[in-house]
């Protein structure tokens, strides 16, 4: 018997469509394809999405790019982090430009494993929570509970 191995990627981003038209997306990682997937996986859901659930629980970071892509999607304009040199200099990194899904309301999961590119993320929904509806941060457990409802998350 012949044994070929073959090359696996796993998926960084899942999706899912939740009660009340909700587009769940579920980001383990910040890796060379997230971007490409989440784009993918986001473009799909956005026929019908009224507004989005990101996952973030679980993901061990990565990429600062894929992070800030990922934002870059739902903000339209604004600094997503900013970068302080030693010798005092300031880098601000802006959203991409590329934002077809500013218009939705999102909440963003978050569990105590979230590492440094996800940070990125939760900067963003403190700068533009009153501009896109960004509700912030939801407990495990309370959007566990919801969705066993079928009540609208976001």
């Amino acid at each position: 018997m012949a044994v070929t191995r073959e090359r696996f990627q796993s998926p960084s981003v899942q999706s899912l469509r939740l009660p009340g038209d909700n587009l769940y997306l579920r980001v383990y990682q910040f890796g060379d394809s997230t971007q490409r997937e989440f784009d993918g996986q986001l473009e799909a859901g956005l026929a019908w999405a009224r507004s989005a659930v990101l996952d973030l629980r679980g993901n061990g970071g990565g990429r600062v790019s894929a992070a800030v892509a990922m934002v870059s999607r739902f903000v339209a304009s604004g600094v997503v982090y900013e970068e302080r040199g030693r010798d005092g200099r300031i880098n601000r990194v802006s959203v991409d430009g590329n934002d077809p899904a500013a218009s939705l309301s999102v909440a963003v999961l978050v569990d105590g494993y979230a590492l440094s590119s996800m940070a990125v993320s939760f900067r963003i929904t403190q700068v533009v929570d009153s501009s896109i509806g960004v509700h912030g941060m939801i407990p495990k457990a309370l959007f566990d509970e919801e969705l066993r409802r079928g009540i609208h998350v976001a």
